[in-house]
């Protein structure tokens, strides 16, 4: 166990949702495919050989993409954040350290537990974006 100042760990890591980035992608990925069926060329593409497929595998690919880019950015502007506020110090230091993971494997440290969590939000948004597309 390492005694370290917290309260920058505790705040970075206990996140709440970002709303605001799960509503741009909802909304970004919402229209990707509005605009064919609007102009009906929805009904061109499906008469062209690969053309639907190709079309929706780019979509999807494109809406990952923004997806996980937007998600990248909120994050660590909420980071950037954070650290400017309080400080966090020793990211090599035991997750164990800090209290509310004080049950956690000692092979756990701050900044593999803080990757897994940037990880985690980034392919969770990733997947809403799969919602709504």
């Amino acid at each position: 166990m390492v005694l370290l100042y917290d309260t920058g760990w505790n705040k970075l890591l206990q996140l709440d949702y970002d709303f605001l980035a799960y509503l741009c992608v909802a909304l970004l990925c919402s229209v990707l495919f509005t605009q064919e069926k609007e102009s009906r060329f929805d009904s061109i593409l499906r008469t062209t050989p690969k053309g639907r497929i190709k079309t929706f595998r780019s979509k999807i690919a494109l809406a990952l993409l923004f997806s996980g880019l937007l998600a990248l950015a909120f994050w660590l502007f909420d980071a950037a954040v954070i650290e400017s506020r309080y400080t966090l110090p020793e990211a090599e230091a035991p997750l164990m350290s800090l209290e509310s993971y004080r049950d956690v494997p000692a092979t756990w440290t701050l900044g593999g537990y803080l990757w897994v969590v940037g990880t985690t939000r980034v392919c969770f948004t990733m997947l809403i974006a799969l919602l709504f597309v």
